[in-house]
């Protein structure tokens, strides 16, 4: 399983998004359950917009540890609006 695969799977998944964060963490898992390190998400969500789907990015704030405001982006999948509710989102297979 591609590094792209395993982030649209997750985000299929989880309508509360990805972040770098999370990319890099681990929270992704290929197939068997296995995390993934990502480093470059935003080359990925790159890959999945060319590729047709459609994705928003909403700013988020935090306080860092030494008390300064900062930012980051968490994507989120956007559902098409044609597609039934039942229907499965569809999946591209990278090589």
């Amino acid at each position: 399983m591609t590094q792209v695969t395993a982030v649209l799977h997750y985000l299929q998944r989880h309508k509360e998004g990805i972040s770098s964060l999370d990319a890099y963490s681990g929270k992704v898992c290929d197939d068997d359950g296995n995390p993934i390190v990502i480093t470059r998400l935003s080359d990925i969500i790159y890959k999945l917009r060319r590729d047709g789907y459609n994705l928003s990015n909403m700013e988020e704030k935090y306080v860092n540890k030494n008390g300064n405001e900062s930012r980051y982006v968490r994507y989120r999948l956007i559902p098409d609006p044609m597609e039934k509710p039942n229907e499965k989102t569809k999946v591209h297979f990278y090589k």
